[in-house]
C-alpha cells in the first residue's frame, strides 16, 4: 500500500519556482525520484523545476504537488539530508549521492563533504574505501554514535553496537581524529561518519563478540511532532530507541510487527521505569515525568526475525 501510495503522490507532482540559495546536491529517493539542485541555487525533481521555501541558511523546503521535500544541513558545514512527507503519513528518507558547493561556486570539495569523484585536493584517503568494515572495541554496554560529519562536534544521527557492519566509504583526518564515512546496512541505507578507530575490516576478528542489541536516536523533522522507523530485529535482540523530551511533554508510542513475539518497555532518563513490559500493538500515552534522553527497549521474544514500525509522537 506504501508503494502505491508513493507512486499516486509522485504522479501528482507540479512544476514551481525555484531559491538561488540551496547548496549543489543530487539525491534519489525511493521509486526512481531524483532531487537535485544547480549551481544557481535551482531545485528540480525528476526534472521539473519545484517551488521551495526558506526558514533559515540551514533549512528549507521543496513542494511538488502535496509531497514537501525537506532539505537540510548542519551549521557551519554544508552536509545535506533529503527527506520527504506526503499524505497519508508517506515519508521517507532519500540517498544524498553528491553534494557540493553552494549556489554560484565552481562544484569544487568542501569542509565536511566527501570528495566528488575524480576531484582535487582534501580527498579522503582511500585506505577501507568502498570495504566491508565491523565496529569493535566499544566497552560493554556502549554505542558508537554516528554524525553528520567528520567530527565530534557534529550532531549524532544514528548508533552502532560492536559487531555491527557498515559499508565504508573512506576515511580522513579531522582535528587530531581520523574520521571515516560510512553507510549503514539499514533498510534505509542510511550515511554518517564515526570515529575511524573503532573500525575494523569485516573479515579481521573483531575486539569483542559482536553484539547483536542496537541503540537508535529518534529524530524528527523540523516542525513536526511525529515519526516512524521501519526495520527489522533478530530472534532473541533488543533494539533501544533513544528519545529527548522534556518533562511534562506527552509521549505516544506504539509498535507493530509480523506477529505477538514482539514487546516493549519505556525507562526514564535516570533509567527509573516509566511504563512496565507491553506487547506490541498496545499503545503508550502518557505524560513524561523528566528531562532527557528516555529508553524505549523493544525485544523480539520470537524465534525468527521480525520486521516492524515503531511510530513515536511528542507534544
Amino acid at each position: 500500500m506504501v508503494r502505491i501510495a508513493l507512486l499516486i503522490v509522485f504522479a501528482l507532482l507540479g512544476a514551481r519556482h525555484a531559491l538561488a540559495e540551496i547548496p549543489q546536491f543530487a539525491a534519489q529517493c525511493p521509486l526512481g525520484v531524483r532531487v537535485d539542485a544547480d549551481a544557481n541555487g535551482t531545485v528540480r525533481i525528476n526534472g521539473d523545476i519545484a517551488e521551495v521555501r526558506i526558514f533559515n541558511n540551514n533549512y528549507y523546503e521543496a513542494r511538488r504537488g502535496p509531497v514537501t521535500f525537506s532539505i537540510s544541513r548542519d551549521a557551519g558545514s554544508r552536509n545535506v539530508q533529503v527527506t520527504f512527507t506526503g499524505p497519508g503519513a508517506v515519508n521517507g528518507v532519500c540517498q544524498v549521492l553528491f553534494a557540493g558547493n553552494g549556489s554560484g561556486g565552481g562544484g569544487g570539495n568542501q569542509p565536511g563533504f566527501p570528495p566528488r569523484p575524480g576531484g582535487g585536493g582534501g580527498a579522503p584517503n582511500p585506505d577501507f574505501a568502498a570495504q566491508m568494515s565491523r565496529v569493535a572495541g566499544l566497552s560493554r554496554g556502549d554505542v558508537l554514535n554516528v554524525r553528520s560529519g567528520p567530527g565530534p562536534g557534529f550532531r549524532t544521527i544514528g548508533a552502532l553496537a560492536n559487531g555491527d557492519l557498515v559499508r565504508n566509504l573512506g576515511c580522513r583526518n579531522e582535528g587530531p581524529g581520523r574520521w571515516c564515512e560510512i553507510q549503514m546496512m539499514t533498510d534505509l541505507r542510511e550515511r554518517g561518519w564515526v570515529n575511524a578507530r573503532f573500525l575494523t575490516p569485516a573479515g579481521a576478528p573483531a575486539v569483542r563478540p559482536p553484539d547483536r542489541n542496537r541503540t537508535v536516536r529518534v529524530r524528527f523533522e523540523p516542525g513536526r511532532l511525529a515519526t516512524d522507523i521501519v526495520d527489522r530485529l533478530p530472534a532473541g535482540a533488543t533494539v533501544s530507541f533513544v528519545l529527548n523530551a522534556r518533562n511534562r511533554q506527552f509521549l505516544r508510542f506504539n509498535i507493530t510487527g509480523n506477529n505477538s513475539g514482539l514487546s516493549y518497555r519505556i525507562l526514564n532518563p535516570d533509567r527509573s521505569v516509566l511504563n512496565g513490559l507491553m506487547p506490541a500493538g498496545r499503545e503508550f500515552g502518557g505524560q513524561l515525568r523528566q528531562t532527557g534522553d528516555h529508553i524505549i527497549e523493544v525485544r523480539n521474544n520470537s524465534g525468527s526475525l521480525q520486521q516492524y514500525r515503531a511510530v513515536f509522537v511528542i507534544r
